[in-house]
């Protein structure tokens, strides 16, 4: 079965291609479980190929998952599940209200309707309003009267379809056990391509779910694969938030720091400029793949902080570059540039 492509980093995909990985049928199902590429359709649609094309195995017990005998039984009750969300958002319930609200390309936050819907397709008409905005991403949400943190939400791409499905106080807790209780609970250690010195990036999948991410970048220290000790850890009850990389990352003043992130399947090799405050990034990657001397990396970081600072404290002062001139800050031929 053919998986690479749900791969939320391209990069590590065509890599596990190349070198011929053969998944395991628990590893495919969580790949394409956790895949932003896919709609909620399509990855029922290659769960049930799965099914049909690859053998069952058991899901055993580990910290954050529910043991379960039959991975293939466990696909069709999670499939059943997501069905019945959907049917259930949709239906109409007494004392149930719908709202909406989206983001557009380049927009850093959600923006709300501000309107309140008794039905489904109430909601969905008044949407049409906002299709000229240039949006991205759509969140319907289905509440009830006297129940706050009851909630099912929907998340739609422009042409209406579900990629995610999100819900609280809405399931039984067998129901919750089989959406909740297995894939967030498994941890998987895939052969990466990425090496230290590497500039990654967070992958710009179609179907990440938007939260203001204000670093996405980092350069890879030498921590990409686990201890003997953690990993042992981790292969015996490691989950999903395990599955990290750590680098140093750079803040919007500048200043490096060292971090983790998960997950290394949402990361690929370095496909956007660097940002004015990230363009310290590049003299480390040197440094750490050996291509430059430590005192070069220090220089360079000097300098291009103070660059930074420098351009910061115009753009504060409102200086313009004949006033740089005049004050000997700029020369002539730079501000003609």
């Amino acid at each position: 079965m053919n998986i690479f492509h749900v791969i939320n980093s391209a990069y590590v995909g065509e890599h596990l291609k190349r070198i011929n990985y053969h998944f395991s049928s628990l590893e495919a199902a969580f790949l394409i479980w956790y895949s932003k590429r896919l709609t909620v359709n399509e990855k029922h649609v290659l769960w049930n190929e799965l099914i049909n094309t690859m053998a069952d195995s058991v899901i055993k017990a580990r910290y954050n998952t529910t043991p379960h005998d039959s991975l293939h039984e466990y696909l069709k009750q999670y499939m059943a599940i997501e069905n019945t969300l959907i049917e259930r958002f949709y239906s109409s319930e007494e004392g149930a209200f719908y709202t909406y609200d989206f983001y557009c390309h380049g927009d850093r936050f959600w923006c709300d309707s501000n309107g309140y819907y008794r039905t489904a397709e109430e909601c969905l008409c008044a949407l049409e309003v906002d299709r000229s905005f240039d949006i991205k991403q759509i969140r319907l949400t289905k509440r009830y009267f006297g129940q706050e943190n009851s909630y099912i939400t929907l998340y739609l791409n422009v042409e209406f379809e579900i990629f995610s499905i999100d819900e609280c106080c809405t399931l039984s807790e067998e129901d919750s056990d089989i959406l909740y209780g297995v894939f967030e609970g498994l941890w998987f250690n895939f052969p990466l391509p990425f090496k230290k010195g590497d500039i990654i990036q967070y992958a710009d999948c179609p179907y990440n779910i938007f939260y203001c991410h204000d670093e996405e970048t980092l350069v890879l220290t030498d921590n990409l694969v686990p201890s003997d000790h953690l990993l042992k850890l981790y292969e015996q009850n490691g989950d999903v938030s395990d599955m990290t990389v750590w680098g140093i990352f750079c803040n919007d003043m500048g200043k490096y720091y060292h971090e983790c992130t998960h997950t290394y399947l949402d990361f690929e090799l370095q496909y956007k400029p660097l940002q004015k405050t990230e363009q310290a990034m590049l003299p480390l990657s040197n440094y750490l793949k050996g291509e430059i001397s430590v005192d070069i990396l220090c220089n360079a970081y000097h300098i291009l902080l103070s660059e930074m600072h420098t351009e910061d404290m115009r753009r504060f002062m409102n200086i313009t570059d004949e006033g740089m001139t005049l004050a000997g800050l700029l020369k002539e031929n730079q501000a003609d540039e």
